[in-house]
């Protein structure tokens, strides 16, 4: 019994359509698990500068009979930076900036 060779195409991969769009969606939600990621980040980061700000203010409260003046010189006061920094949330600390 004689056995014929017949030629088959395999089909080792997949087809070039099936690849890009296998790329894109993979693309997508690559950005897309980026683009959350970096806003978690950010939002953490100002939650915790603004709370900076808050407890800034409770010290200032706190201790606004030992605010920096020329007879206490080592009394409670805000830097500019943080001055600059609470401005931009809105939270007014009263204490000297030094």
């Amino acid at each position: 019994m004689l056995h014929s060779k017949t030629n088959k195409t395999m089909n080792k991969g997949h087809s070039t359509t099936e690849t890009f769009i296998r790329f894109i969606i993979t693309s997508v939600i690559g950005v897309t698990a980026i683009i959350c990621l970096v806003k978690i980040l950010d939002y953490g980061i100002v939650g915790v500068e603004e709370q900076y700000c808050y407890n800034l203010q409770a010290q200032a409260e706190q201790y606004k009979n030992f605010n920096l003046s020329k007879d206490n010189l080592g009394g409670f006061y805000i830097t500019q930076i943080d001055k600059e920094q609470c401005d931009s949330f809105g939270i007014d600390i009263k204490a000297p900036v030094k």
